[in-house]
């Protein structure tokens, strides 16, 4: 075995000298400075999510204001509250969708997932990007409708 303890090169060419998965440089210490606070203000906001939620919960099935976490199931309401605070919930982000900003419009997931795999910034919906998706289906080149040949 070589100094380093990889194989011999069958091309000729030099065994390399280290890995370079194992390296530790400034980028990854630029980028563990900034992922501690990012983290922490991700956990802010779903608190802070977490509590608008309650007091929504609470304003609505309980007509009181308060940010506890409490099951609105824990009592008995009458059945058109039941039924109908999803519904004016609904409307309320369908408003939002269709009056708020264009970024939030679309197709649920799909968009979601496309827009931060392209990239936030370059990305308008309905416009290409490379994706990692193959282009031929593992049933054939022209995918799973296409002729076959029988003798195959």
């Amino acid at each position: 075995m070589n100094v380093d303890d990889s194989p011999p090169s069958t091309t000729g060419a030099p065994p390399p000298r280290h890995l370079g998965d194992f390296t530790l440089n400034r980028r990854v210490l630029v980028t563990l400075g900034w992922s501690v606070p990012i983290g922490a203000l991700g956990a802010v906001a779903a608190w802070a999510l977490l509590r608008l939620i309650a007091l929504i919960t609470n304003a609505v099935f309980f007509q009181h204001l308060s940010t506890a976490m409490v099951s609105p199931g824990a009592g008995p309401h009458p059945w058109w509250l039941v039924l109908s605070a999803p519904v004016v919930g609904g409307l309320v982000i369908g408003l939002m969708a269709r009056y708020g900003s264009e970024k939030i419009r679309g197709h649920g997931m799909p968009e979601a997932m496309r827009r931060s795999s392209c990239g936030a910034a370059g990305w308008r919906p309905g416009s290409r990007c490379s994706s990692r998706r193959p282009r031929r289906s593992a049933s054939g080149p022209a995918g799973p409708s296409a002729p076959r040949d029988p003798s195959s």
